[in-house]
């Protein structure tokens, strides 16, 4: 082949690869234009609910306070287990491993009991992909399981990558309603996991004592029948190929049986039902709070409410959050600070997964500390994962919201405000052996170790470089996180 004619073939390829290049580079400058910098100016206002909190009587639910880890994870198998008519859950993400496949296994033998369930997940995060695939198809060929997701990947829609669904909800039978910040995975509920997660949840229980239309049940099946029928929401279809669905239905009984094994062989799945009413606290009043189901900036409705709710505290406020991010909104927002001491719990440096997270943490420490007349930054095993907030230790917020931007502005959020002295000092003791291993940050954000904690652990060389290196790169973009 001569010269000329190789160089004939290569000219026009030199010219599909620069126009390929440049459309590539277009695309990519939309998708961060749209995704990212489109959110960079935020002119939301602050939006109060005209809602009473407490109440002098007691009221209709009772609260189950869900600290362990492994009792967590049997509370969510026993509940299934004795669902009689309806499962109702939203999830942000689950992760392959031991938990993963008992809770799913669970929702496939409550659905062959005729259990109607219905299940939403995060539409990019959901993680029902190569090996929870199986799960996820014979999900979608059971008559009695719905399965869908919300907001899905768009590539020519990029804004939407950051309405994302991050709530933990699970309903069963209408009457119960277990809330809080627990994913689905084994770092949640197994006790000898390498990386443990310390997260809380909250059992409640709606009473045939009192008004029913006190309960916070109605109020908690109503935002889930708006996720539900939300326009953002998708529905999985059953495999297209008669030979998949087949290999789904033949998923469903071989993993129902293999939850008959594990109940005869394992402590992770009770062999009685729990009678959870004799282990609960009573409460005066519990309300159920979300943000708007909207894309782009949200109304902060749970910023607004917990702000307001914080600045009119008496003696005290507590706020627990694995992540705390005050951007110019958030404090643009917030009230004037109570006179009442407020006292925040973080993950440190060495203790957060997160490293985005944790980096707009540090950029925003200076803020933080001056809200705070104590901050804490856990530095035990594991990592701290639970959202809760305190007020005069009678209201307690529990539920999937962070103290960030994102949480207030950007995903679908939910919580509970629990009016319940008893509930709230169960909370506290757990609260205070969390700061026995956390250090005290002063003003000018020295660490001040616990007296009663044992030596903490170095941060590696690489650790401090990634973090340095990954706080100026979301510097500009603090709003995102």
């Amino acid at each position: 082949m001569s010269l000329d004619i190789i160089l004939s073939i290569g000219s026009p390829l030199r010219r599909f690869l620069a126009w390929s290049g440049i459309l590539l580079l277009a695309y990519l400058a939309y998708f961060f234009i749209g995704g990212v910098l489109a959110f960079g100016i935020n002119t939301t206002e602050t939006v109060h609910q005209d809602i009473e909190y407490y109440s002098p009587k007691i009221g209709p639910d009772r609260v189950v306070l869900l600290e362990d880890r492994v009792q967590s994870g049997i509370a969510r198998l026993d509940l299934i287990r004795q669902a009689e008519t309806s499962i109702d859950i939203a999830y942000y993400t689950i992760t392959q491993g031991v938990a993963a496949e008992l809770y799913l296994s669970a929702l496939l033998e409550a659905a062959e009991r005729g259990v109607e369930v219905r299940i939403l997940l995060d539409g990019i995060f959901h993680n029902m992909r190569r090996k929870l695939a199986d799960y996820r198809h014979a999900m979608a060929v059971h008559p009695g399981i719905e399965i869908a997701v919300y907001e899905p990947f768009s590539p020519i829609h990029p804004w939407r990558i950051q309405n994302r669904l991050h709530d933990k909800i699970m309903l069963v039978d209408g009457n119960k309603l277990l809330i809080g910040g627990r994913n689905i995975g084994d770092r949640y509920y197994l006790a000898d996991h390498a990386e443990p997660v310390f997260d809380r949840d909250v059992l409640l229980l709606h009473t045939s004592s009192g008004n029913p239309a006190e309960s916070v049940l109605p109020q908690a099946e109503q935002y889930y029948h708006k996720l539900w029928q939300s326009r953002f929401v998708r529905q999985i279809s059953p495999p297209r190929w008669r030979h998949h669905r087949q290999k789904a239905a033949e998923h469903i009984t071989r993993q129902i049986d293999w939850l008959d094994q594990v109940r005869q062989s394992s402590d992770l799945l009770p062999s009685e039902p729990i009678d959870w009413k004799s282990c609960s606290l009573p409460t005066r009043k519990v309300t159920f709070l979300h943000n708007p189901l909207e894309r782009m900036h949200k109304q902060p409705v749970i910023w607004s409410e917990l702000t307001a709710l914080a600045s009119t505290a008496n003696t005290r406020v507590y706020l627990q959050s694995p992540y705390i991010i005050l951007d110019r909104a958030m404090l643009r927002l917030a009230p004037d600070l109570p006179t009442a001491p407020i006292t925040m719990l973080t993950n440190s440096a060495a203790s957060s997964p997160n490293l985005p997270a944790l980096a707009g943490y540090l950029n925003s420490r200076d803020a933080v500390s001056a809200a705070a007349d104590r901050l804490y930054e856990y530095h035990g095993a594991g990592s701290i994962h639970a959202k809760t907030y305190i007020i005069d230790d009678r209201l307690s917020l529990i539920g999937a919201f962070n103290l960030d931007p994102r949480s207030s502005f950007l995903s679908t959020e939910s919580l509970v405000a629990i009016d319940s002295p008893e509930l709230a000092a169960e909370i506290l003791v757990s609260l205070d052996s969390l700061l026995a291993s956390s250090a005290r940050i002063d003003s000018d954000l020295t660490e001040v170790p616990s007296p009663d904690a044992p030596s903490y652990p170095e941060i590696s060389r690489g650790r401090r470089l990634k973090i340095a290196a990954m706080r100026l790169l979301i510097y500009p973009f603090a709003y995102m996180l």
